[in-house]
C-alpha cells in the first residue's frame, strides 16, 4: 500500500499535480527521524493517531482522527481532490471533501476488497466509502467483482492495474540459492504461513535448505500461530524471519531463493509475487483472487498452482529438485511480469485524477495493460 502511494504521488506530480501526502502511523517509531529528500510537486505529513494499534474495532475512531488532520489542512491548501489509497482511508477524505462537493477518488488495494469486508464494522465504512466516493479503483478484477457484491459500483470503477520497475539484478540458478524457499509480506493469518510452513516441512531433507519469510507479524496471534507450526514441524533452525526490510533490499533478497511462494488464502492483487515475477524467481502459488489475472498475461505456465497442502509440498519440492522446470518458469515470470509497466499505470492513474477533477464519465480503457 505504502508504495503504491509512492507511486501515484510520484505518477501525479510527474503530470503536472501539486500532491500533499498525508501518511498517519500507529507509533511515533514509524516516523522518520531525519526526513528524506524532497520530490518536487509532492509533500508528505507525518502524523501518529491516538488510537489503539491494530484493532480494527476502532476503524471508525481512526478515521475521524484523519478526518480532523486533513480538515486542518485542507483550511490551509484548499484541495481540489481527494485520494484514499485504501478503502478506509477515503472515509474522512468523504468527510472532509464534502464541503464544497470535491471529488473522491477510492482505491481498493488488497485485503480492503478481500478480509476487511468479512468482518461487520469495517464492512459498514467500506460500504458507505464505496457508495459515497466518485470513482472506485481495483488492482484487478476479481477485488473489483468483490466490491460489487457489496454495492454496486459498475458505473463509477475501473481496474487500474499495479506495475513494478525493472530490477536493477535477474535471477540466476546457481548454488547459493539451492533449496532456499521464501515468500514476502505482512504476514496476516490470510497469508498462511503455518501452511506454508507445514508444506515446506514435508519436501524432502535432502531437497530443501532455508525457508526465508520476508516480512513480520502484525499481530502477537499471528506471529504465535507460526511460530507453533515451526516448532510443530521441528524446522526452526532452517526457518529465517527478516522483519521488515526497506524495499530495495527486499527485493535484492529474491534473488536468494529457488522458489517463490504465495501460500494465501485470498490476494487482490498479490504485488509480492508480480515484484519475485519481474526478478524471475520461480513461483508456486495457490490460485486465489488476482493470481490468475497477472499470470494470466502469457501463454505458458508462468508458475505452478496448487490448491492443497499436498499438492504445495510437491510442486515445492519440483521447483527445488528441477534446474530445468526452475529456469523455464523464471523466464515465464519475467514474461508476465512485462506487461504491467510504470508507463501503463501512470497513464491510468493520469487519466483517473483528469476525470475525477473534470467530473466527466470514467473512461473503460482505463488501466489495459
Amino acid at each position: 500500500m505504502a508504495w503504491t502511494s509512492a507511486r501515484v504521488a510520484h505518477f501525479l506530480a510527474e503530470g503536472g499535480y501539486d500532491v500533499h501526502v498525508c501518511v498517519f502511523t500507529e507509533t511515533p517509531d514509524a516516523v522518520p527521524l531525519i526526513a528524506s529528500a524532497t520530490t518536487p510537486g509532492i509533500t508528505v505529513y507525518w502524523h501518529v493517531l491516538s488510537s489503539a494499534a491494530g484493532e480494527m474495532a476502532n476503524l471508525l475512531e481512526r478515521t475521524l482522527d484523519m478526518a480532523e488532520v486533513l480538515l486542518q489542512l485542507d483550511a490551509e491548501k484548499s484541495f481540489d481532490l481527494f485520494h484514499g489509497v485504501f478503502l478506509p482511508a477515503a472515509h474522512p477524505c468523504l468527510q472532509v471533501a464534502r464541503r464544497g462537493r470535491r471529488p473522491v477518488i477510492a482505491s481498493a488495494r488488497g485485503s480492503d476488497a478481500t478480509v476487511w469486508p468479512r468482518e461487520s464494522g469495517p464492512r459498514s465504512i467500506i460500504a458507505s466509502v464505496l457508495r459515497h466516493a466518485d470513482y472506485i479503483t481495483a488492482p484487478s478484477q476479481d477485488s473489483l467483482l468483490r466490491l460489487q457484491e457489496i454495492v454496486d459500483v459498475e458505473s463509477k470503477s475501473i481496474v487500474v492495474l499495479n506495475s513494478v520497475e525493472e530490477p536493477a539484478q535477474r535471477w540466476r540458478l546457481e548454488p547459493a540459492n539451492a533449496g532456499v524457499v521464501g515468500t514476502v509480506a505482512e504476514f496476516y493469518a490470510v497469508k498462511r504461513i503455518p501452511l506454508l510452513t507445514e508444506s515446506y516441512a514435508a519436501v524432502p531433507r535432502e531437497f530443501r535448505r532455508q525457508l526465508l519469510l520476508i516480512g513480520d507479524f502484525p499481530t502477537a496471534n499471528d506471529r504465535r500461530d507460526a511460530l507453533q507450526a515451526i516448532e510443530n514441524c521441528r524446522v526452526a533452525e532452517e526457518v529465517r524471519i527478516t522483519g521488515y526490510l526497506p524495499h530495495d533490499e527486499a527485493m535484492r533478497q529474491l534473488q536468494s531463493m529457488r522458489v517463490f511462494v504465495q501460500s494465501s488464502a485470498s490476494e487482490g492483487f498479490a504485488s509480492a509475487m508480480l515484484e519475485a515475477a519481474t526478478v524471475g524467481v520461480p513461483i508456486v502459488t495457490s490460485n486465489v483472487g488476482g493470481v490468475a489475472e497477472l499470470l494470466g498475461a502469457v501463454k505458458e505456465p508462468a508458475c505452478l498452482l496448487a490448491t492443497e497442502k499436498q499438492d504445495l509440498a510437491r510442486a515445492i519440492e519440483r521447483v527445488l529438485r528441477d534446474d530445468g522446470l526452475a529456469n523455464s518458469l523464471s523466464v515465464a515470470a519475467r514474461r508476465a511480469a512485462a506487461c504491467f509497466q510504470p508507463e501503463t499505470e501512470k497513464t491510468a492513474w493520469l487519466q483517473v485524477h483528469y476525470e475525477a477533477l473534470n467530473r466527466v464519465p470514467l473512461g473503460r480503457a482505463t488501466g489495459s495493460a
